[in-house]
């Protein structure tokens, strides 16, 4: 599969980037419920309910009764209306409908309270804020209405809504506010004080903004750019040079070795940037310039010098020092980096850097540049042997097949094959050298060097060195990576040759492992589709529902879906279609209630798990987590908890290829498969260490739980399994059906453990 080039960049100093965009003000969803019980998690700012609602769930959260918006009372009866705001825990409080009117019962302090409007009892409750697990609600008369002014910072008035209904969230529909700058700061509109909310009385919104500092200095800040070659960027702030936002200029930028020039001339790449009120309109702004060097030149430091109007400074940056922040795990960057990214993303991080200063080092030391200081030295790290079949398995795992067979390809349009070469100087360049043999050789869109033409495919990046290069030569279609060259190269004899190859390879993956699409789940703020490419990592601290998109392969390391508050309805995971989970590193699945799996997968879909880390999945609990509050399948189905034959509750098809794999099921249910009344598909154990049991009663280890059915079990030779059914009666199999009696309808499918598996069944 072709992967697409991406650019590594960083930016190595504290510089605030603000997007500029216009702000949307929340609209809530707006539901009114009128009728059955209502679940406070899915509940919405702005949303509704009246009189004739039957009961609100608000366990395990925080009620607010906004002052001036309820009444205490009893049976309907208003005797006041509370000035202030109340506050009921969710163990204590309950919603139902009493006499024909809202009433919240406070059982703590044995209060009843009533929502009003206008000092008489309504029938009507708005949600006026939610915040994490406590939600503010107000009584309001639905057919009000109300005046709501927008004001700026400095108390102005951008805009009056009149006869806004009560219950709406409003929208200000002016321009984007503005507050000037002054002679330190830009201020950036960042929304309104207070938050937006269905309203329930005149309201008064003010403009917020962020203060961003102007630059003091002239540089502000310098990155590198990964992209085939080392690309050194420089930021340079226009303000300092005393532009003003809007403004237009040419700054000349000149580079220059700071020491003594390694190889390429750099000064060849000395440029004039034009501003203009285009690239620059806030005094934040930065211009970006761009010096490229070799692999060669790692440790080599760029003095880049800017002049304007008389003004002029200078930066001296190498690779090497951008390298330097990143593997000080304690310095800003990394810090944030960690902060925002993971402890995964950040290890890898940090072993790209390591292979990309390896890589240049043997580049050093092919071409004997700047060997008295190598890119890699003062680094602890073990650099492996690679063979030639590691080589050929990167290829085919990057593209699905082989490298064109060159010389006999070119033998067919006349021509012979002389060599091939990477350019290491200057980009990652990668060419095909040919010598015409016979007319028919066409020589267009080749170079001529000397007596040979050669095709080349330019700017590599380290993460495509695996990728097969496409070459129209001749009109002929040749298809060739970077690392076949690279192959070629170790085989030669030449240990210093060998050790640029493996150097060259294990770039390559290190790259290829850090541009995967890491979700750090500890910074998730909303629920998570995981899209196919995706690395799962980090303790999800938020109850937040994770599924994986229909197709998608998805990776778990080191992840943690385990930190649910209780109050919660839904899986570890969910599979939305068939998909394929990748394990690397230990992990850990549980659904976020009893009834709830580790791992649900749907009726008609298909989950494959394979990889070499460890995961543990079980489902949800209560009560500190004891065995007899566990109802549902650690990976297979939901437990319908006495609901017959509702599709939801059924489970797809179970493949395992590899991992350490521990399914822990709950009372009724496999810890690998079914649940109560329900079915799951087949399940395949192809490979791994599987142990799987039924924590309590009546389920199996792999297969049914209590009344269910299942499709056909197959555990394959080489498959090291242990399977411990539930108790109860009648008896349920370690492998194959739970407790079933013979008076309810079922189907099994068969069991079949070949020779060669390692199956326990307790």
């Amino acid at each position: 599969m072709q992967k697409t080039k991406r650019p590594l960049s960083f930016l190595l100093a504290v510089v605030m980037i603000i997007s500029l965009f216009a702000v949307a003000p929340f609209t809530a969803g707006a539901t009114t419920y009128s009728s059955g019980d209502i679940e406070a998690r899915n509940l919405q700012v702005g949303d509704i309910i009246t009189g004739t609602a039957e009961y609100a769930d608000f366990y395990g959260y925080t009620i607010i009764l906004k002052g001036g918006t309820y009444g205490e009372g009893s049976m309907g009866m208003l005797e006041k209306v509370c000035s202030d705001d109340r506050v009921i825990s969710g163990e204590v409080v309950d919603l139902y409908i009493d006499e024909g009117h809202i009433t919240i019962f406070d059982y703590n302090d044995y209060g009843s309270f009533v929502p009003v409007a206008n000092n008489q009892i309504v029938d009507a409750i708005i949600v006026l804020a939610i915040d994490g697990n406590t939600i503010t609600l107000g009584g309001f008369d639905p057919n009000a209405t109300f005046k709501v002014t927008w004001k700026n910072w400095d108390g102005t008035t951008l805009e009056n809504d009149e006869d806004v209904k009560s219950g709406v969230t409003p929208t200000y529909d002016g321009t984007t506010p503005e507050k000037p700058e002054d002679d330190d700061y830009v201020y950036e509109f960042t929304g309104w004080t207070p938050a937006l909310s269905g309203v329930s009385k005149d309201a008064t919104y003010t403009a917020t903004f962020t203060a961003v500092a102007k630059p003091k200095t002239i540089f502000i800040a310098a990155s590198l750019t990964l992209d085939g070659n080392n690309g050194i960027n420089f930021f340079i702030s226009p303000y300092a040079l005393g532009l003003n936002p809007g403004e237009s200029g040419e700054i000349k930028v000149d580079f220059a070795w700071a020491g003594e020039g390694p190889l390429v001339d750099v000064a060849s790449q000395s440029k004039t940037i034009a501003v203009t009120p285009d690239n620059y309109k806030k005094a934040y702004d930065t211009i970006k310039v761009t010096c490229d060097v070799c692999a060669a030149e790692m440790t080599a430091k760029v003095k880049a010098t800017v002049s304007f109007n008389g003004k002029t400074d200078s930066m001296e940056y190498s690779v090497r020092d951008y390298c330097d922040t990143i593997l000080d795990e304690n310095s800003v960057f990394s810090l944030d980096y960690k902060a925002n990214e993971g402890e995964v993303k950040y290890g890898y991080l940090v072993d790209l850097v390591k292979k990309m200063l390896s890589y240049g080092a043997k580049v050093q030391n092919v071409f004997k540049v700047n060997t008295d200081y190598p890119a890699d030295q003062g680094l602890d790290y073990t650099m492996q042997d690679v063979t030639s079949a590691a080589f050929d398995n990167a290829i085919l795992a990057a593209n699905g097949f082989a490298a064109d067979d060159i010389a006999a390809k070119a033998a067919e349009f006349g021509a012979r094959a002389q060599s091939v070469s990477v350019v290491f100087l200057s980009e990652n360049n990668l060419r095909l050298y040919f010598a015409k043999e016979e007319d028919s050789f066409s020589t267009d869109g080749l170079t001529k060097w000397n007596d040979y033409y050669y095709a080349e495919s330019a700017n590599i990046a380290p993460e495509e060195l695996d990728t097969l290069q496409t070459f129209t030569v001749s009109g002929a279609t040749l298809k060739y990576s970077a690392l076949d060259y690279a192959k070629a190269l170790a085989a030669s004899g030449n240990s210093d040759y060998a050790a640029l190859a493996q150097a060259m390879y294990w770039y390559n993956q290190a790259a290829n492992d850090f541009f995967r699409n890491f979700v750090n789940l500890g910074v998730q703020s909303e629920n998570y589709v995981a899209q196919d490419g995706d690395v799962l990592t980090g303790t999800l601290t938020e109850d937040r529902v994770i599924s994986i998109a229909p197709g998608a392969t998805v990776t778990l390391e080191d992840a943690d879906i385990t930190s649910f508050d209780g109050f919660s309805y839904h899986a570890g995971i969910t599979l939305l279609g068939d998909a394929t989970i990748l394990l690397k590193g230990a992990n850990a699945v549980t659904g976020s209630q009893r009834g709830y799996a580790g791992i649900y997968v749907p009726y008609g879909s298909t989950l494959t798990i394979d990889g070499t880390g460890s995961l543990e999945a079980s489902s949800g609990n209560m009560d500190g987590g004891q065995a007899g509050n566990r109802w549902a399948c650690g990976i297979g189905a939901n437990n319908n908890l006495g609901n017959e034959n509702k599709i939801q509750y059924q489970s797809g098809n179970i493949v395992i290829n590899g991992g350490t794999i521990t399914a822990i099921g709950g009372n009724q249910s496999a810890g690998i498969g079914g649940s109560l009344y329900g079915c799951c598909g087949d399940i395949t154990i192809n490979g791994g260490t599987v142990t799987a049991k039924c924590e309590l009663y009546y389920g199996a280890g792999i297969g049914g739980g209590r009344q269910g059915s299942f499709g056909d079990i197959t555990i394959r030779s080489g498959a090291q399994v242990t399977a411990t059914r539930g108790g109860g009666s009648p008896a349920p199999s370690s492998i194959g059906p739970g407790s079933v009696e013979s008076n309810y309808p079922h189907s099994f499918g068969t069991v079949t453990i070949e020779d060669g598996a390692n199956v326990i069944q307790n």
